[in-house]
């Protein structure tokens, strides 16, 4: 007999956060058409590069220091107020670092962001430092616990992306100067009113969360070392996940990037499920560590169900994407059935992972996520020369599938439990998950009569 371990309360917390990234979703998809009917393919590709350009610099000069804060501040309450000062003065120094390496990078590289102007690169830049303490300051919500401020914020944060579409491209009839003005602007103000309300809030009456303001040196060295242990991990995540857009655009231009970006993009919207229960994991985790390997199955055997009637549904969806976002995205659909097979593995990765972030972080896992990205790099350079967009889809489902079995093996040894206890729902589950349907169809079938 399989018990809760809290996983109902655990659940509506992933529902209330899935909602807001469906929400979020529904905000790029929008503004992604818009930009294609506005600026085609080659617009959008550029504009797809400039942005996997700044999240990768965003999240290489996060250093960790997100999952850092997570881990002991789930400890440890109190630890807040000083992680956040030291947050603020870290987003500070390293942002402007990050931001001015992306610069010069695209004044003396041109070639690595599709040649993209460098005056167009500086204005986007300047975000940078603002952005990454509106990353930090929403993850410090979320693992005191505030899902509401979290959601809001970070629905808050990707709002702009459709407003500033509407207003630039559709209002103003602008160009791509215009829109990445405006995304930057946004992205100032955004990082400036998170600071605002994390200030606000443990400056309150909160015993559980009153600490000391002030910069703690010594304490920011624990961070930073157990940090950059996952840091590593992070950054190999995320360039598996977005490396192959800048391969396609260096070999094969920006108007298939801009294809395959859609593509991407689209299987990316099939993650928020496994983020949404990755993210709410790790604090639960490191809190409480007694129960760790139990509640990862539980989570992964439902995430596994869900992702898998997820990918099914998604095939016919792909085929309106070419409707929405016009004749030049036709080979859209093609690419998202190479995809989706390693979208699902993935899934599963980014639920078991959490296993191990969340009690202490061995370093064979960051050392995997290396082998997978020079995995990754390798294959695509080989592929998408000649191959394109079909090739880095290919590339991903391949490496994708590797890593999930590669931390799979890992959670068994460490754990003993088996494949089928750690993927496959019982019965009691999947009658758990049907039931609140059956009320539902039953309340309104009364509604009716």
């Amino acid at each position: 007999m399989t018990c809760d371990l809290g996983l109902n309360r655990f659940s509506r917390s992933v529902a209330l956060t899935m909602a807001a990234r469906v929400l979020m979703a529904a905000n790029s998809v929008v503004s992604g058409i818009i930009v294609a009917r506005w600026l085609g393919a080659e617009g959008l590709g550029a504009l797809a590069v400039l942005n996997v350009a700044l999240n990768t610099d965003m999240q290489i000069g996060n250093l960790g220091v997100s999952t850092a804060n997570t881990y002991f501040i789930a400890q440890d309450n109190k630890l807040a107020a000083t992680a956040a000062v030291n947050s603020g003065i870290f987003a500070l120094l390293s942002g402007g670092a990050l931001a001015l390496g992306l610069w010069l990078c695209a004044a003396w590289q041109p070639g690595l962001l599709a040649h993209l102007p460098g005056k167009l690169v500086a204005i986007a830049v300047i975000a940078l430092p603002f952005q990454l303490a509106t990353l930090l300051g929403i993850n410090l919500f979320l693992v005191l616990g505030r899902l509401r401020e979290f959601n809001a914020l970070d629905l808050l944060n990707q709002s702009f992306v459709i407003i500033n579409a509407v207003l630039a491209l559709v209002l103003l009839r602008g160009d791509l100067w215009t829109l990445i003005s405006f995304n930057a602007a946004a992205g100032v103000g955004v990082g400036l009113f998170t600071c605002g309300l994390l200030y606000r809030y443990l400056s309150g009456e909160r015993e559980e969360t009153r600490g000391r303001w002030r910069i703690d040196l010594a304490r920011l060295r624990e961070t930073l070392r157990y940090a950059l242990k996952g840091h590593i991990l992070w950054v190999a995540t995320l360039l598996v996940w977005r490396v192959d857009v800048l391969l396609v655009a260096h070999w094969r231009g920006a108007a298939e990037a801009g294809v395959y970006a859609v593509a991407t993009q689209f299987t990316l919207f099939l993650l928020l499920l496994p983020n949404a229960v990755s993210h709410l994991m790790l604090a639960r985790l490191a809190a409480t560590q007694e129960n760790a390997a139990a509640f990862t199955c539980q989570a992964a055997r439902h995430t596994a169900a869900l992702m898998l009637l997820v990918c099914m549904g998604s095939v016919p969806l792909s085929y309106a994407l070419p409707l929405l976002y016009g004749p030049a995205f036709a080979e859209v659909p093609r690419l998202v059935w190479l995809l989706l097979p390693g979208v699902f593995f993935m899934a599963l990765q980014a639920v078991l992972v959490q296993y191990f972030v969340g009690t202490g972080l061995p370093r064979k896992i960051p050392a995997l996520w290396v082998l997978t990205l020079v995995l990754n790099v390798g294959l695509n350079c080989w592929l998408v020369p000649n191959r394109g967009a079909s090739g880095a889809a290919l590339v991903s489902t391949v490496t994708y599938t590797f890593i999930c079995l590669a931390v799979w093996l890992c959670f068994r040894r460490k754990t003993g439990r088996k494949l089928r206890e750690t993927f496959v729902l019982e019965m009691k589950e999947w009658l758990n998950l049907i039931r609140p349907i059956e009320r539902w169809l039953l309340q309104t079938k009364l509604g009716d009569s």
